[in-house]
């Protein structure tokens, strides 16, 4: 990133749920503050386009996705 722009950049989550009884879809938008960094952050996580499974019966807090760049 360029001094002069914006020291952030943001990226879209969508997490869907498609049980028998319930369908709902939510959209996070996360923003990742740059700090002294002239170029955007490079995504290392695998697989693209970055899905998790989650279980039906999974605790409450339960880790599902870590998101990891480096500058």
């Amino acid at each position: 990133m360029s001094i002069q722009s914006e020291s952030y950049s943001e990226l879209s989550s969508k997490c869907e749920s498609h049980s028998p009884t319930y369908i709902s879809a939510r959209t996070q938008v996360i923003r990742i503050e740059v700090i002294d960094v002239d170029e955007p952050p490079a995504f290392q996580n695998e697989p693209k386009p970055y899905l998790a499974v989650v279980p039906y019966d999974r605790p409450i807090g339960m880790h599902v996705f870590k998101v990891c760049f480096f500058p």
